[in-house]
């Protein structure tokens, strides 16, 4: 299947019309990397959708569910959505600090974020999810960041206090 027409060339002494071998050859060659292409591409979408299927059979999936709601009301990203890379993004530092651990940091996340003022004088807070789980020690650095002494609870009724004023 021809895309764009391909260059003619005439026959000297008949004047027919015959289209150049070299053209027609590069064509089959871009029609076949096209069929290429696409099964690629569905390849792609297969496996997206198999990451998004084994991500949701984790044993962890429902508590970075969970983690991931109480930062989206927390830090007031109300209309984002959890999905498969937020989880795979979650689950390294859940295995090593647990739920109560994390919690925490999305507290501290809440309570103190790094804040930038833009050139046309906006505030923009630094406390989104990718931020929240860049490394070990950006999540134990919001951790700390908690309200209260170290060892205390204090960051929990604060994190319920936060949440709960969203919605009054």
């Amino acid at each position: 299947m021809s895309r764009r027409p391909l260059l003619g060339v005439v026959h000297p002494t008949t004047g027919e019309i015959t289209t150049c071998p070299q053209c027609q050859q590069r064509e089959d060659v871009i029609v076949q990397l096209e069929k290429e292409n696409r099964l690629h591409k569905a390849k792609i979408t297969k496996l997206e959708r198999d990451i998004e299927v084994d991500a949701r059979k984790d044993p962890l999936w429902d508590e970075a569910e969970c983690l991931h709601t109480w930062w989206r009301l927390a830090c007031w990203y109300p209309k984002t959505q959890f999905a498969a890379d937020d989880f795979y993004l979650a689950k390294p530092h859940l295995k090593r600090a647990g739920l109560v651990g994390c919690l925490e940091a999305v507290c501290g996340a809440a309570y103190d974020p790094w804040v930038s003022v833009q050139k046309n004088g906006r505030e923009k807070r630094h406390n989104g999810w990718k931020k929240l789980w860049e490394d070990k020690p950006t999540m134990e650095s919001f951790a700390e960041r908690a309200p209260g002494k170290e060892g205390s609870g204090e960051w929990k009724l604060w994190l319920l206090n936060q949440i709960e004023s969203r919605f009054k």
